[in-house]
């Protein structure tokens, strides 16, 4: 019987008042201004570094190599007798070598061509 009891008496209580939970007006954290803030921040920083690894690594730039000069010079060492042909022959394969070795992201002009702004590659 004392189980009855208990159960009716909790039945027969007045149930406590539930009040739902209240939505502080200033929280600690940063707020949508701090989240903002932050978001601006680490958008600047990836669109930066995106611009510069593109820039690096993507970007078609202009390269010149003065074949011209460098065959002449070459041309006059071998008829004066300063090289041989074998070093006649080694100089040209450092040129070929030189030329293949540019990055596929770098357009080759003859050094004849370019005036100024333009970076100059001797071999």
């Amino acid at each position: 019987m004392e189980n009855n009891t208990e159960v009716s008496s909790v039945l027969t209580e007045p149930t406590a008042k539930i009040t739902p939970p209240t939505i502080a007006k200033h929280s600690s954290g940063p707020g949508w201004v701090g989240a903002v803030t932050l978001s601006l921040v680490v958008s600047l920083i990836v669109s930066a570094l995106t611009a510069y690894i593109y820039d690096i690594k993507f970007a078609q730039k202009i390269v010149s190599v003065d074949i011209k000069g460098y065959v002449a010079k070459q041309g006059e060492d071998y008829m004066t007798g300063k090289i041989t042909e074998t070093e006649f022959r080694q100089k040209f394969d450092h040129l070929e070598n030189v030329v293949k070795a540019i990055p596929a992201n770098k357009a080759v002009l003859m050094g004849d061509l370019v005036v100024r702004n333009v970076q100059v590659i001797k071999p």
